[in-house]
């Protein structure tokens, strides 16, 4: 037996990982093809240079549904629309990985929207996402298929005084934001909708009903057309609300209720919402699903929500008492990115320490900001 026929027997038997192989055989193809058969095709990794740059072996790759090991291959693989396209696959696409010179192509962005499961609309590149033709592929795929998608959410005005923390509040995000976060920002496709009204009417369609977005009406007060927007989005047969209205004066309302006429906790209450949709971090999953599915009826009919903003973990301690005795809240961190894991984790510690034992806390992370330190939101459900 041969050292190659001994390396296909061990691959075959799992017992040589693809990365031990010997050097001279990194650019064996048939080796290769064998090992990613037998594994998958993270092992792209650890093949040769000469392979990566093999525009036929790439192709071959892509074509067995490993559009990821793209992100292994050479800058002219990565540049080659016939590679890039052959890498768009359902499941794991390689779009993400799509070289320079490609990112404004507009047919490779229309082949990843219109793959069979699911896309990320913020891979596509800004210009892109302003195109017409881009923007009904991605919600006509939307639609169709909505289980794929998270995080819709519909911020409306009902009145002058809506109309202006929604201006204040994107005007303050621009300038709180890293220019990369900036630069990502497409609104015209994001899940996130802001839409103020002109003497009694919307200025927009709000999402669909199919879309189950989170509903949050701003106010002065509760008028007809926050009526109209209610009988359309209020769902009795649901178990949780969809809906949270916020006025300057109090009501009684079968959904949850945000009760302030302190614009600056209007506006912390939307980010604490916004910030939840960003995706800009790998240490929390976060979506809205997972403040929605706290919105419990049974619990949070008619409940005023409250909230605590402070800069700074120390701060954590002047919190008043009676704000910390509740059974659920949700934490929001928002940072910069120049923080390490062991800092996200010992203000975890410190947050289980403050508050009740049994008491449950949802951590959510925003890692996008351009100043120094930590900012905390926390809201009292």
């Amino acid at each position: 037996m041969t050292d190659r026929d001994e390396i296909l027997s061990k691959i075959k038997n799992r017992e040589l990982n693809y990365k031990d192989i010997p050097e001279e055989f990194k650019d064996d193809e048939e080796i290769a093809l064998f090992a990613i058969e037998i594994y998958d095709g993270r092992i792209c990794e650890y093949i040769g240079e000469k392979l990566k740059s093999n525009k036929e072996f790439a192709l071959k790759v892509f074509k067995k549904g490993y559009g990821y090991a793209l992100y292994d291959f050479s800058e002219n693989i990565k540049n080659d629309f016939d590679c890039c396209s052959a890498s768009i696959v359902d499941g794991f696409s390689g779009y993400r990985y799509i070289g320079d010179s490609l990112k404004e192509n507009k047919e490779l962005a229309l082949i990843e929207i219109n793959r069979k499961y699911g896309h990320n609309i913020r891979e596509v590149s800004k210009k892109l996402r302003q195109d017409k033709d881009i923007i009904e592929a991605h919600w006509k795929k939307v639609f169709r298929n909505p289980s794929y998608f998270i995080n819709f959410c519909s911020i409306i005005s009902i009145d002058d005084f809506g109309n202006s923390i929604i201006e204040k509040f994107k005007s303050e995000e621009l300038q709180r934001h890293t220019q990369s976060r900036i630069d990502s920002y497409e609104e015209k496709t994001e899940p996130v909708q802001f839409i103020k009204c002109n003497n009694g009417k919307l200025e927009k369609e709000i999402f669909k009903t199919i879309l189950n977005p989170l509903i949050i009406i701003i106010g002065n007060e509760k008028n007809e057309l926050s009526n109209k927007i209610v009988d359309k989005y209020y769902d009795k047969d649901d178990k949780w609300i969809n809906i949270i209205e916020i006025y300057k004066e109090d009501i009684d309302t079968k959904n949850v209720k945000f009760i302030s006429k302190n614009e600056n906790e209007i506006k912390n209450l939307l980010r604490i919402i916004t910030y939840t949709t960003a995706g800009d971090t790998w240490l929390t999953e976060d979506n809205l699903n997972d403040i929605k599915e706290l919105l419990w009826k049974n619990d949070m009919e008619n409940k005023n929500l409250k909230i605590k903003t402070f800069k700074g973990l120390d701060n954590l301690d002047t919190i008043e008492s009676d704000f910390l005795n509740g059974n659920t809240f949700i934490i929001q961190v928002v940072s910069n990115t120049n923080h390490e894991l062991h800092e996200y984790n010992e203000i975890a510690d410190k947050f289980q320490k403050t508050f009740n034992k049994n008491t449950s806390l949802e951590f959510h992370l925003h890692m996008s900001c351009n100043f120094e330190g930590f900012e905390f939101y926390i809201l009292k459900l």
